[in-house]
């Protein structure tokens, strides 16, 4: 078991995370204002309000991220770090809230995104690698209950590296809400033969420009939309307004 860190109202730079160590916010009265400079991107100002690296484990619970004025472009960064777990953080306007990285076994739960800036960008990705060298199966993670308002990007995606063999598969997406009039609801991008039998579930895409967007049709049949809220009947895949996508 690791460490437990329990943390007050006020507000505060953020953190890494190299061990399974649980941080505890008392609510949105703790907050994240900056962090740790990206790993990559630190030398343009770019900042991360919990970089999560190597650290299986990890739990992150009860935190506000502010985004901006603030340069903190990813609320939180997960790399490698299987059975992280990040619940009921409140993101407001971040450039993407929550980067999950070649890491398996991971729970994103009860959190609230608000003003995702990131246009290019979901707001919570799960992502099998990228040309940084993060790179890993992305497989048997839990995405539920969280809110994303008014993002300018994606409210959550699947991302299968091109150039990767890694596999995004297994993973949960369900009871999920996202409102984003000018943005996306479910992403999925990537080779069918590597991003496969996830199952979208329940969730509410109500109000969204665009509720499911997919580089291929195929990613339509590989992987299971069951009872989703939106344009077309809820037993059927949602498609994006007007059947499009």
């Amino acid at each position: 078991m690791g460490d437990k860190i329990v943390v007050a109202h006020g507000d505060y730079f953020g953190a890494t995370l190299t061990k399974a160590v649980e941080l505890m916010g008392s609510g949105n009265n703790t907050a994240i204002v900056s962090g740790p400079p990206h790993p990559v991107l630190g030398s343009y100002g770019y900042r991360v309000g919990f970089f999560v690296s190597n650290a299986a484990g990890a739990t992150l619970r009860g935190f506000k991220v502010v985004g901006s004025p603030s340069p903190v472009v990813v609320g939180v960064l997960v790399v490698s770090s299987d059975k992280t777990t990040v619940e009921k953080l409140l993101f407001d306007t971040p450039y993407e809230a929550i980067n999950i990285f070649a890491s398996s076994h991971c729970r994103i739960t009860h959190n609230t995104v608000t003003n995702q800036l990131g246009a290019t960008r979901s707001a919570i990705n799960l992502l099998s690698g990228v040309s940084w060298g993060w790179r890993g199966p992305v497989t048997d993670n839990v995405v539920a209950f969280n809110t994303v308002e008014n993002g300018e990007g994606g409210g959550l995606s699947l991302v299968s590296y091109k150039l990767s063999s890694f596999l995004v598969t297994g993973n949960t997406v369900e009871h999920n809400k996202v409102n984003n009039p000018d943005g996306k609801g479910m992403v999925l991008a990537g080779d069918p033969l590597k991003l496969f039998d996830n199952s979208i579930a329940f969730n509410d895409f109500r109000g969204t420009g665009l509720e499911i967007s997919v580089s291929s049709n195929d990613l339509l049949t590989v992987n299971t939309f069951d009872r989703n809220l939106g344009f077309l009947p809820p037993n059927q895949p949602n498609r994006g307004q007007d059947g499009k996508h």
